[in-house]
């Protein structure tokens, strides 16, 4: 899983084994430790549940929680579909957007990047 959050966005790019997971009613996680105890852990969860917007989201005691709607969940293990977006209304009119949308390979080797399990990249070139 790679997170990305930026201002009232957080985006979430999940390789082959995770939307596999998420289509099996898995939970999905990824941890960061900043530290040598749990109150320093970072914990990013997404999990696949019944509701009625495409994605939801929550941050409580140092996780960040993403719920994709079980339907979508299926869409992105069944299709070639990409992602689901959502925007939650957080109050005082403003609102978190949500991204949630397959790995792709990178079409350069960067260094410390693991692509064993990204789907493949539709602009690299075919041999």
């Amino acid at each position: 899983m790679k997170l990305r959050i930026r201002g009232n966005s957080v985006r979430l790019r999940l390789d082959r084994r995770e939307i596999a997971a998420l289509g099996l009613g898995d939970t999905v996680e990824e941890r960061t430790e900043f530290g040598p105890s749990p109150e320093h852990t970072l914990r990013c969860t997404v999990v696949a549940r019944e509701q009625d917007t495409p994605l939801a989201a929550a941050f409580t005691q140092n996780q960040i929680a993403i719920f994709i709607r079980q339907e979508d969940a299926a869409t992105l293990v069944n299709t070639e579909t990409v992602g689901v977006e959502a925007a939650q209304e957080i109050g005082d009119g403003r609102s978190l957007r949500l991204l949630l949308e397959k790995d792709f390979a990178c079409l350069q080797d960067r260094v410390g990047e693991d692509d064993t399990h990204s789907f493949d990249n539709p602009s690299a070139c075919s041999p």
